[in-house]
């Protein structure tokens, strides 16, 4: 069991790691929301396409070089000693050194299985992009080390100058006329400064050493854990292969795009399971506090979440068109589905992380197949069918692996969060109602009204909630309070 002042402690850097998380989001929402406004009217979605395949490659590779040592020291129970550590970034920088070379080699066949060959000039910056495997791998145990031990407000000055220094280029390059290679050098420019600010923040004795006796402990979690990665990259696959190989790269930028937009709701969830996963494993001893570390994680996420989701989906069209332009107009059928799609993915985020905190890496693996499995035969079967809206399609029907992964955590942690789930939902699911029956004697015609229409929305779901749920809701707002004043 865990001390009083353990659990205060916790409670503290949760609260602390919430505060700073949610400013972070909501700087880095704010400079990607601009820089996606911008980059969206300066360049084509066929440029975004060959974006998305680049990390699709390059996310292939990541696979090879962390192998899941990252995510053991965060969740592990004892204290990674200097020895380890450097076992660990030895093996980290030569899977990364020779990620990095395979890469450089086979990225143009890669561009041309995907029927979108290079030219030279930009195939040699593509190649140039290597290095941000490298780059990768050397923030990552500074990083680890800080989340360990839920020290998120260094983090997150790496993090957002990271978006800031990617955003700030790649804009600055678009604009005088780079193109596609504007990505590539935004990407590899935030990639290194991210790693030296990181190992500012958190210096530890660089050394190299190579004892399988030092990984020994970290692979056992992690190898299963690096196995639910691949079959994330799998999963990750089925866009640029399904796709971008049956309806093109220009299709393949309308589905990221899709995706994106319809994860906007889905920011503070994020910032919920970040902290969860350590949090939660600090708190394994405690039965109780982990129980309810999980069902108030999940509560907040909902709470929050689903109604903004309500409003992205009644919203979708005036968002496209006013925003993004029209030229994104054939991707909103997708955007449609997608958001209905991210009701499982924040319970998905919460459970998977859950499980993760406390050990159960072998459960979220063999969910992860699964959803794989199924993500693959349903869209290839349904974007034949129905194009590029039946990919998103082929998503929503998947997401129900997410209640596999409650009945396993309900186990393990005796959760209990339905009822309060499908409260949530439907209340988020009145709020989306009114706004579109506002929108009926209103029609939204600039951002202005878009932005009017948006926050009444809001409120009236802060009226229903505080009508409906009034103590469930004052609750949540002293929990706010009890942020703000940490912070």
């Amino acid at each position: 069991m865990m001390s009083l002042e353990d659990t205060g402690i916790l409670k503290t850097k949760a609260v602390d790691s919430f505060f700073v998380l949610a400013v972070r989001r909501i700087l880095i929402q704010a400079i990607q929301t601009i820089s996606s406004v911008l980059l969206a009217r300066l360049l084509f979605p066929d440029v975004f396409g060959f974006y998305a395949l680049l990390l699709f490659f390059q996310g292939i590779f990541v696979l090879f070089t962390d192998i899941g040592l990252y995510m053991s020291i965060i969740q592990d129970k004892k204290e990674p000693t200097s020895a380890e550590l450097r076992s660990i970034f030895t093996l980290h920088m030569l899977l990364g050194s020779i990620s990095s070379i395979i890469f450089w080699f086979i990225v143009p066949v890669l561009f041309n299985l995907f029927n979108h060959p290079l030219d030279n000039r930009l195939l040699s910056i593509v190649q140039i992009s290597c290095l941000a495997l490298i780059f990768y791998n050397l923030k990552l145990i500074p990083q680890a080390l800080l989340e360990r031990v839920i020290n998120f407000k260094k983090i997150v000055i790496a993090e957002v100058t990271e978006i800031l220094l990617f955003n700030i280029c790649t804009v600055y390059l678009a604009i005088n006329g780079f193109g596609a290679a504007s990505f590539i050098w935004g990407l590899l420019v935030s990639r290194f400064f991210t790693a030296v600010i990181l190992f500012w923040l958190r210096p530890w004795k660089i050394g190299f050493s190579l004892k399988l006796s030092h990984l020994k402990r970290f692979l056992s979690f992690g190898v299963h854990f690096q196995l639910s990665s691949v079959y994330g990259t799998m999963s990750g696959a089925v866009a640029p292969v399904v796709v971008g190989g049956m309806l093109g790269v220009t299709a393949l930028g309308l589905v990221n795009w899709a995706g994106g937009v319809a994860g906007l709701p889905r920011v503070i969830s994020e910032i919920i399971a970040r902290i969860l996963l350590p949090l939660g494993a600090r708190s394994q001893s405690d039965p109780e506090v982990l129980k309810k570390t999980i069902e108030r994680a999940m509560h907040l996420s909902s709470v929050i979440s689903f109604p903004l989701i309500a409003l992205v989906f009644v919203l979708a069209k005036p968002i496209t068109y006013i925003v993004f332009t029209d030229k994104w107009l054939p991707g909103l059928g997708a955007l449609y589905v997608f958001s209905i799609y991210g009701i499982f993915l924040i319970l998905q985020d919460i459970l998977v992380h859950a499980l993760w905190a406390i050990g159960y890496s072998k459960i979220v693996r063999d969910v992860m197949l699964l959803s794989v499995v199924l993500q693959w035969i349903f869209s290839f079967i349904l974007v034949s069918k129905l194009g590029l809206i039946g990919f998103s399609i082929a998503w929503l029907l998947t997401g129900v692996n997410c209640v596999l992964l409650y009945l396993e955590l309900r186990k393990r942690a005796k959760i209990n969060v339905l009822t309060d789930l499908f409260k949530t939902l439907a209340l988020s699911v009145f709020t989306g109602i009114g706004t579109f029956s506002l929108t009926l004697f209103f029609p939204v015609i600039s951002i202005w009204h878009l932005l009017v229409i948006g926050f009444v929305g809001l409120g009236f779901y802060i009226l229903i909630l505080l009508t409906l749920r009034r103590k469930m809701f004052l609750q949540d707002v002293e929990l706010v309070k009890e942020f703000l004043d940490r912070g």
